[in-house]
């Protein structure tokens, strides 16, 4: 007996192909299944099992991009950024048009952003905004924060020189 799903996809599918086909659908279910029972948990705080959902779905199919979004909202919202980063540009390697995927990483580049402001390395942060204006142009928070971070960068290149200058005549 088959479904309707396996159905059509019988008829619309080569012979050859169409176990590929039915075995690829059901890796994919497996994985979403994983993925929604992750979420479950990660909403209800039990983010080491949540975690293990992921990655289980990650192991079932590395190419199942909402696994991978999934990770990385896990990761940032424990606040690794970095590795938050590094799961939402996986999910887009698979799937480039990946909604939260890309909204999520756009986000996540923001916040680190302006982390990275803090500890005056106005370089960095302005790199990772340019990244996310590259992704999405019309992020709104981002065009806002780049504007600012030109404002702001050249006063506070130079106040760093000149408390350099200072300490270097204390020394001298």
């Amino acid at each position: 007996r088959c479904s309707l799903l396996e159905t059509r996809i019988r008829q619309d599918t080569p012979h050859n192909e169409y176990y590929d086909v039915v075995r690829r659908r059901r890796i994919q279910a497996i994985a979403s299944e994983s993925t929604s029972r992750g979420a479950i948990l990660m909403k209800a705080g039990e983010t080491e099992k949540a975690l293990l959902c992921f990655d289980s779905a990650i192991k079932t199919d590395s190419q199942f991009s909402d696994a991978w979004v999934a990770r990385g909202a896990l990761f940032a919202n424990q606040g690794k950024l970095r590795e938050a980063i590094e799961q939402f540009e996986s999910a887009l390697k698979y799937n480039s048009t990946h909604r939260n995927g890309r909204l999520f990483l756009a986000d996540t580049k923001v916040v680190l952003a302006q982390k990275l402001e803090r500890r005056y390395q106005f370089e960095e942060a302005l790199r990772l905004v340019n990244e996310v204006l590259d992704l999405l142009p019309d992020h709104l928070a981002a065009v806002q924060y780049k504007k600012r971070l030109v404002e702001i960068q050249p006063k506070h290149t130079v106040s760093l020189r000149g408390n350099l200058q200072t300490v270097l005549c204390v020394l001298i």
